[in-house]
């Protein structure tokens, strides 16, 4: 891996070079000698090394899957920002990096210091999958007091990326509703999915990981399901929701305590390398919850829930089930192409307005185009992805003229395909139906779908010759329009000016 990364820096024009312990005395102290003088820009290191580099303008600390624990990270990325300068730290993880650390973890001899080991393993993992800010998480750990003194801090941008992100979507107006059933503390009742994979993993005795269970609940056909198990009452009732969901589901369980994880004798077939066999059963705590449901005369109501604060993956899960985007008005610090107070105006060869689109709505119809760059350009922010690959401008401006009331009428957009639709046409269609509510639009405008053509044919200026035209002055753009797109000749343009 070390290898890879260096030459694959090298290859991108980064210097770069490695630092561990297969290197010679003298090859790493002119390694840590260039990295501080500035000559290389990137050390590719082992974490035991890592901590040995004294530089305090380190700018960027990069985890190549997870640190052992929560502790041990606080001391990692502490080589960042020594000079009290903002830095970034970022993780690249996978969920079998929990499993090697835990792994690892049970084979510690002394049960107190194993079981410190596994909460902290547990609260990197929560570190790493909260929707919540990551600092304020980090530091309840540490220091109760600094906690306690944060507050209701403003969301920064030089906090983490929830709060990064959280500061963009309230600067872009966007705020959402709260369809996925969060109560006040921002928990989740998981209470009957809970049962369903707790019961799943009982059914089948603990034998196996999360893969085999959600098979079980999913329905699957595999061999792996015994068909004595094909009639239990909890096969397939978990097929309407992906593998996805069950096995972050069964991750947040694992680390409340109602799911134990347990290493077996490791698989020897590659080697010197080992690979710990890891299974799933249920915890006491897990056993106790189910028993209180299936044993229990009292009322659902009066039952055990489990109310938990999803992960950030799980939140994106959850919406995609509600698919309930609502978005507020309020003011965006998002770039957008200058565009005129005053919409293009210049005498056309005929008055006559007779198509539904009259040249009033072609003001609200640049204001809405505006909108519309506003909304897709905080959606892009909110998914890490570039404006463009949420609806490229040819979209946006068929949208505006459109104006489409829900997805269906979406769909006559060009330029957007049914992943897009399904992704962000909520958004756009409620945008475009509030706008047009506020402003005395009609909706659902057919003219819309025609080609532009319609615009000229009247003398008029359609909403794309508005927007390439409105970087210019108001007599070069009333010359252009006479000539380019009313088709005039110079004698007319000439009387025009």
């Amino acid at each position: 891996m070390r290898n890879h990364l260096v030459k694959n820096n090298r290859g991108h024009g980064v210097s770069c070079d490695e630092y561990h312990a297969g290197l010679k005395l003298e090859v790493r102290k002119r390694v840590h000698e260039e990295f501080v003088k500035d000559k290389i820009k990137v050390i590719v290191a082992t974490v035991a090394f890592g901590m040995g580099i004294d530089k305090p303008d380190v700018r960027f600390i990069i985890h190549y899957g997870v640190p052992q624990d929560i502790e041990s990270y606080y001391q990692e990325i502490g080589r960042a920002g020594r000079d009290g300068l903002p830095a970034s730290c970022l993780i690249f993880y996978a969920s079998g990096d929990f499993v090697l650390n835990r792994h690892f973890s049970s084979t510690i001899g002394n049960p107190q210091f194993r079981k410190h080991k596994e909460e902290m393993i547990d609260l990197i993992e929560s570190y790493l999958e909260t929707s919540e800010c990551r600092r304020k998480l980090l530091l309840s750990h540490f220091s109760k007091e600094e906690v306690e003194n944060f507050g209701d801090r403003p969301l920064s941008s030089i906090c983490c990326d929830n709060c990064t992100r959280k500061l963009a979507m309230k600067n872009a107006g966007i705020k959402e509703k709260n369809t996925l059933g969060l109560d006040s503390l921002g928990r989740y009742d998981f209470t009957e999915d809970a049962r369903m994979i707790i019961g799943a993993i009982n059914a089948l005795g603990g034998y196996y990981g999360f893969g085999v269970p959600i098979m079980f609940l999913r329905g699957s056909k595999s061999d792996k399901i015994k068909s004595n198990l094909m009639s239990d009452p909890l096969y397939g009732k978990g097929k309407d929701k992906p593998d996805e969901y069950w096995k972050i589901l069964g991750r947040l369980l694992l680390r409340e305590g109602y799911i134990d994880e347990n290493s077996k004798t490791p698989f020897r077939n590659f080697g010197k390398k080992s690979f710990p066999i890891v299974t799933v059963s249920v915890s006491a705590k897990g056993k106790k919850f189910l028993s209180s449901w299936n044993e229990n005369p009292k009322s659902d109501k009066e039952k055990p829930k489990i109310l938990l604060i999803p992960s950030s993956k799980m939140v994106n899960l959850l919406k995609r089930q509600s698919k309930e985007i609502s978005r507020s008005h309020g003011g965006s610090h998002m770039l957008l192409p200058s565009l005129p107070s005053e919409i293009l105006s210049c005498p056309s060869k005929s008055e006559d307005l007779s198509s539904s689109e009259s040249e009033i709505d072609l003001p609200a119809q640049h204001k809405l185009y505006a909108e519309l760059i506003k909304l897709r350009n905080a959606l892009a922010v909110v998914n890490d992805c570039m404006p463009y690959m949420v609806a490229p401008d040819t979209s946006l401006l068929g949208m505006a003229k459109l104006r489409p009331s829900n997805l269906e009428n979406l769909k006559k957009v060009d330029g957007l395909n049914e992943a897009k639709i399904q992704k962000f046409g909520n958004a756009f269609v409620d945008k475009i139906v509030k706008f047009c509510q506020q402003n005395s639009l009609q909706l659902d405008n057919q003219v819309g779908v025609s080609s532009v053509s319609s615009d000229q044919q009247r003398g008029g200026c359609s909403i794309e010759d508005q927007v390439l035209t409105s970087c210019l002055t108001d007599t070069v753009r009333c010359t252009y329009v006479a000539f380019q797109l009313q088709q005039r000749d110079l004698k007319d343009i000439e009387k025009l000016r």
